[in-house]
């Protein structure tokens, strides 16, 4: 990846880029070391990653007890584009998006990506995990969410 922008200015502009998508959710977005181990002596781009973690805060839960973390990284910024590998809670599979700053639709991002991690989520949650039947019920979502 060839940019002259810093970590900061590529963190900012990303933080911008997804909130012009006008997601439902409330994120935060933190820049972080990429936990790679062939880090270079002086931290480059591909060093790092940005985590946001998404969530939908209510007035009678302001904070949530299920978030969705998805990281994020840079690999292509050419002018008002940008293009990011994005990688669900840990998974290594990855998926592109790309995003005109100039340009944003709103199409750009499929929230229900978000949203099926948050219903397993949620659903995993509400099951009795102590009990013989909400172990069941539990298993028996995380078979079928894989599905």
């Amino acid at each position: 990846l060839k940019t002259s922008k810093t970590l900061e200015q590529l963190h900012a502009e990303t933080v911008s880029n997804f909130v012009k998508l006008k997601l439902s959710y409330m994120f935060t977005c933190t820049l972080m070391a990429s936990g790679r181990g062939d880090v270079a002596a002086k931290p480059t781009l591909q060093d790092h990653r940005l985590r946001f973690v998404f969530s939908k805060p209510t007035q009678t839960e302001p904070e949530p007890a299920v978030t969705v973390y998805v990281d994020a990284e840079v690999v292509e910024a050419d002018g008002t584009k940008m293009t990011y590998a994005l990688f669900f809670e840990g998974q290594m599979y990855k998926r592109l998006v790309t995003i005109d700053s100039a340009n944003v639709t709103g199409d750009e991002f499929n929230e229900r990506l978000i949203d099926k991690v948050y219903d397993q989520k949620m659903a995993l949650r509400k099951a009795h995990l102590w009990t013989a039947d909400g172990a069941k019920a539990a298993a028996a979502t995380s078979v079928a969410a894989t599905a």
